[in-house]
């Protein structure tokens, strides 16, 4: 085989083998991707295509900027977390699924919410997600230490 015939297909077969290695999504927000790479979390997390949309973008710590909520997995024990990335904070927290994997998640308009939690919200001007199990869903919000469940609907 002369060089360039090799080099032929070597270009050739480039799509190929790169389509075994994932790389970052062109879809994954630059906020995310930017502080996955500054902590190396990439080398151990991934992005879980399981559910459509993987990330939920919302002022999660009520700083007036916009946070995200990322669906992702681990590489080795492939459990998946909810990984949170504030503007506020100086670490992506990672919150392990409670075992069950939800089939869809959205951002919360807190008119839907109790006074209570509504008023919890509002005063600290976050926002929270609902992740759905097929019937009622739980509420996550952050509430300045951890990410925090309650049941939500019926």
């Amino acid at each position: 085989m002369t060089s360039r015939q090799l080099t032929a297909l070597l270009i050739l077969s480039l799509p190929l083998i790169c389509a075994g290695t994932k790389a970052v999504d062109d879809s994954v927000p630059d906020e995310v991707s930017r502080r996955f790479m500054h902590e190396d979390l990439w080398k151990k997390l991934d992005i879980s295509e399981r559910v459509n949309p993987f990330y939920l973008r919302a002022d999660l710590d009520g700083d007036g900027k916009p946070g995200y909520a990322v669906l992702v997995f681990d590489k080795n024990s492939r459990q998946e977390h909810v990984a949170l990335v504030m503007s506020g904070a100086s670490k992506v927290g990672l919150y392990l699924s409670k075992g069950r994997n939800f089939d869809g998640w959205t951002i919360v308009d807190t008119r839907y919410l109790t006074p209570k939690l509504a008023g919890i919200l509002r005063a600290t001007h976050r926002e929270a997600f609902v992740t759905k199990f097929g019937g009622p869903g739980i509420l996550e919000y952050w509430d300045g230490k951890g990410l925090r469940s309650v049941p939500w609907g019926d």
